[in-house]
């Protein structure tokens, strides 16, 4: 039979495996982070998880790229 300390212990393991994702949905959150710096359009959820620093688009950062120094 689990007692409080086991209860208690076992409560803060599933927090400590929730923190990364309400880390993550947090930054997905902030302001400024969802839309694309050129065009306007929002970022995908999906480029923003892989590369949180992010400020365009795809078809923005791949033109951005592309252009001649």
């Amino acid at each position: 039979m689990a007692d409080d300390a086991d209860r208690a212990a076992e409560a803060a393991a599933r927090i400590d495996l929730m923190a990364p994702v309400a880390d993550i949905r947090d930054r997905l959150a902030a302001p400024g982070r969802d839309h694309c710096q050129d065009c306007g359009e929002p970022i995908p959820t999906a480029r923003r998880i892989a590369y949180e620093a992010a400020t365009r688009c795809i078809d923005c950062q791949t033109e951005t790229e592309e252009r001649p120094r």
